[in-house]
């Protein structure tokens, strides 16, 4: 089974941040890029799919995307309804007419011992 690009706690608040550069390693202005996060049970799924568990949609302005930088929060509210197992996980990038798969891998969820408003 394939390592997970990270570990959150299910009913957390949780922030998935990186910076894209191009082929010179330089930071890329993403100013009105659409991001979109999907994280899943199944490695097929999809945001009609009811097992597409999770869906966040970014769209990117201000400094950070200034300099490149993609920051996407996963709210508590949703995360609260993840159930503590690994996921399939992929944020794409929809910029300039084209579409493309920027990171996917697979999240651990992690069970929370104290539980907010259930």
């Amino acid at each position: 089974m394939t390592e997970p690009l990270f570990e959150m706690y299910r009913g957390d608040d949780h922030a998935i941040r990186f910076t894209l550069k191009d082929d010179a390693g330089v930071p890329v202005n993403i100013v009105g890029w659409v991001f979109k996060c999907s994280m899943s049970l199944n490695p097929f799924g999809h945001v009609t799919d009811p097992v597409a568990v999770f869906v966040k949609t970014e769209v990117l302005a201000g400094v950070l995307a200034d300099q490149g930088i993609v920051e996407i929060l996963l709210p508590s509210e949703q995360t609260q309804h993840l159930l503590p197992a690994q996921y399939f996980f992929d944020i794409q990038r929809e910029a300039h007419g084209t579409v493309k798969t920027v990171v996917s891998g697979r999240v651990q969820v992690l069970v929370d011992v104290t539980r907010g408003n259930t």
